[in-house]
């Protein structure tokens, strides 16, 4: 497709506003003036041929109460992005957040396709600015049972809604994608955004949800009273992420009016959410009980972005790794976006509780934050462990810094407690070191076995102490790495490896595995020390590295730089132990 189907309900994509009055022009069939209301409605841009530049048809669409629009394309053969078939979700709003569709281009590409407008009013402009008079575009209108329109994309937000056109007809479906038991997964980066009408005086909307499961750290369903066409911090009544309800559960306003609001982030899915909408007795607490089970480990406070609209720009805003329980969880993930408003003052945090798995589980700070990305290279420190003297301050020296919790599958604490402030710039390149320094730690932390987390760079250094000159007792450091060019494997290039040669081992292992897996991923194991440089490469695109040491005599430890390189053809790898010297008297 050549420019393809814009999916309002995914995709970010400006087109601007269109004008919503039509130029009721010969060339439109049927009669734009004329709202569509009767399904199986054909309709035509240019039937006479007779085109001209500022010719435009708009129709409006109305189907019957608890059914949805479906525009089903019969042919595209319009000037390529210049003259555009739109296709929006409102009968009178022709502005961005209503878009569904906008379809132009000469090569057949859209012929066949259905377009689901989920929901029961919509708005089909085409507009010339050609004047192509070969320019045209058919297609016939069908009224459908809104669950059963799916996207280009196999994915749903079903249905949606709008103040001017709510939700008001008991047992209507929500969902953030169609098949909620797994068959699809919601996308990255998506806003649903439902709104619900009681039909009924005296009784107030609610959901009753039956399937739940998003990315516990940052895919959240937030709950409105009334109606709020945009997220305004935390004035939701409650607000729901991860997998770990008990179904089904019912949630209702205080109101005649409620909004649902579903936001993922540009990182993991899942299968999403399913509720039914109900109306029913008005919530009388100020918030929502919380389901029969709790959520699990739940970063605090959740929804911040690296946006104006929604970083945390209020002093004394508590963040925490684990809102709910009392540890945070395995392969968990929090981020947080902090923005000074006040001219000279840096955002902070004041830690009061720090305690993590040394070495594994990290909090990580980044000077700055710019276009919905942290900035990887302003990162400035990283702290993990317990063995703080709180309460500690650390600044940025920028007007936003952004800060992320990490850890990885094993261990869990008690977690981070902090308060945002704002206060005086760093004006050191990192922060000052604790009053009490963190344990000998591996470097870099935060490394997992997923694509967004896994070491990709050329030159990173890997170490088994980078504060203190020898590495600990019971010290543990894991590094996964994935090749970012085909053909070529991940490997290290050791300058420097001193381990006590019985006990501190290194294990290196093809592919990413954990403590679990198949024992042939392991291809070899160094300990003791050896002739320097030396370098050893994995056979696969992916590389896991394990250190681990007893309980007894410590060394210098182990550095590495990451390399990639000609893939290992062979199975084992033993570099050449050091040269033994003889002194002489």
């Amino acid at each position: 497709m050549n420019l393809g189907i814009v999916l309002a309900c995914a995709l970010a994509v400006v087109l601007g506003t269109l004008p919503h009055q039509a130029h009721a022009v010969a060339n439109c069939s049927p009669d734009p003036s004329i709202p569509i209301t009767a399904d199986g409605t054909a309709i035509d841009t240019n039937p006479n041929g007779s085109l001209v530049s500022g010719d435009q048809c708009l129709w409006t669409v109305v189907a019957p109460q608890g059914m949805c629009v479906e525009v089903n394309i019969t042919s595209v053969r319009t000037t390529e992005n210049v003259d555009l078939f739109s296709i929006y979700r409102s009968s009178t709003n022709l502005s961005f957040p209503y878009l569904v569709a906008a379809l132009s281009g000469e090569d057949g590409s859209f012929d066949g396709v259905s377009v689901g407008v989920r929901s029961n009013t919509a708005s089909m402009n085409f507009l010339s600015i050609s004047g192509d008079p070969t320019s045209d575009v058919q297609a016939t209108v069908y009224f459908a049972a809104c669950n059963a329109i799916v996207t280009e994309s196999g994915e749903t937000c079903s249905p949606l809604s709008s103040p001017a056109s709510p939700i008001s007809v008991p047992s209507t479906l929500i969902a953030t994608n169609l098949n909620a038991s797994g068959q699809f997964e919601y996308l990255d980066d998506t806003h649903f955004a439902w709104y619900l009408q009681s039909p009924t005086p005296g009784l107030c909307p609610g959901l009753i949800i039956t399937h739940f499961d998003t990315e516990s750290c940052c895919d959240t369903f937030s709950l409105y009273d009334g109606w709020n066409e945009t997220i305004v911090g935390d004035d939701y009544f409650v607000q729901y992420a991860g997998d770990s309800y008990t179904v089904p559960f019912t949630i209702y306003s205080n109101q005649p009016q409620m909004t649902a609001i579903f936001e993922s982030d540009s990182s993991n899915v899942a299968t999403g959410i399913t509720a039914t909408v109900v109306f029913g007795p008005c919530r009388v607490e100020t918030t929502t009980s919380a389901p029969t089970t709790p959520p699990s480990a739940q970063c605090s406070p959740l929804g911040s972005a690296p946006t104006n609209a929604l970083a945390i720009k209020t002093a004394g805003t508590v963040i925490t790794t684990n809102i709910d329980t009392e540890t945070y969880d395995d392969n968990q993930e929090c981020f947080w976006f902090i923005q000074s408003t006040t001219a000279n003052l840096c955002p902070g945090l004041n830690i009061t509780q720090f305690n993590t798995e040394s070495s594994r589980d990290a909090l990580s700070f980044f000077d700055g934050w710019d276009n919905n990305t942290i900035l990887s290279e302003n990162f400035f420190t990283q702290l993990s462990g317990s063995d703080y003297t709180l309460p500690l301050t650390v600044y940025s020296n920028q007007a936003r810094m952004a800060v992320t919790f990490t850890t990885d599958y094993s261990v869990v604490e008690s977690g981070i407690v902090a308060t945002v402030v704002f206060g005086p710039c760093r004006v050191d390149t990192t922060t000052a070191a604790p009053t009490t320094p963190p344990p000998a730690q591996c470097s870099p932390l935060g490394s997992a076995p997923t694509e967004t987390l896994a070491i990709k760079t050329a030159g990173t250094i890997i170490t088994t102490n980078v504060n203190t000159t020898t590495y600990d007792d019971e010290q543990e450091c894991v590094w996964y790495f994935k090749s970012p060019t085909a053909g070529l494997c991940p490997g290290l290039n050791f300058t420097a490896f001193e381990t006590e040669s019985c006990c501190d081992k290194l294990d290196l292992y093809d592919g990413w595995v954990d403590e679990s897996s198949d024992p042939d991923s392991f291809f070899t194991e160094l300990s003791g020390s050896y002739q320097l440089p030396f370098a050893v490469y994995s056979n696969q695109s992916m590389l896991t590295v394990r250190f681990h040491s007893d309980s007894s005599a410590v060394r210098t430890g182990i550095i590495a730089s990451v390399v990639f390189g000609p893939c290992r053809t062979n199975t084992v790898v033993i570099p050449t132990p050091p040269t033994t010297s003889t002194s002489t008297t």
